[in-house]
């Protein structure tokens, strides 16, 4: 059994990782997946040995296996390497649930670049505020990306990941 995790099973594990019981209708409607494949999903976990039970008002979730999964770098890129690729298919499917997604290579200042700094380090705030925020009907859960970087440093990564040329 791969120590991957699907992205619904991260999603089950952060919705229900502060609760005492698993309220399934409440889990379904939160997760926008019917009953039967949340009952499948903690299964998967169960048999990952993630999450322990014998039912579902008595479970714990094996959080040193969680730490473990999240800490191995070929799994965790993996896991995000899929997550890109399920939003990129969505976003070009042109899916509502894709609200904004993009890839732009720009030219940028050395003032644009401070600019660019200042307001990643907002952005970051301001995710870091909705970590508070818990699961319930009034809260969507997002996912959020930001990333920049060189873009000729990244050409250059990407020909060498080829083999094709010494860095």
């Amino acid at each position: 059994m791969s120590n991957l995790l699907l992205l619904p099973e991260r999603d089950l594990i952060d919705c229900i990782k502060d609760k005492k019981t698993i309220d399934l209708e409440e889990v379904s409607e939160l997760l926008s997946f019917n009953k039967k494949f949340i009952l499948k999903i903690l299964e998967n976990l169960r048999n990952k040995k993630i999450i322990e039970f014998e039912n579902i008002n008595d479970f714990s979730i094996n959080f040193s296996e969680v730490k473990k999964i999240n800490s191995n770098k070929e799994i965790l890129s993996e896991e995000i390497s899929d997550i890109f690729k399920d939003l990129t298919r969505a976003y070009f499917l042109k899916k509502k649930f894709v609200n904004d997604f993009v890839i732009e290579g720009v030219w940028v200042s050395p003032f644009e670049e401070k600019l660019l700094q200042v307001k990643k380090t907002e952005l970051m705030s301001l995710i870091n505020s909705f970590k508070l925020n818990r699961p319930n009907n009034k809260n969507k859960k997002k996912f959020i990306h930001y990333g920049a970087c060189d873009y000729s440093a990244l050409s250059r990564f990407s020909v060498n990941n080829f083999g094709n040329f010494p860095e």
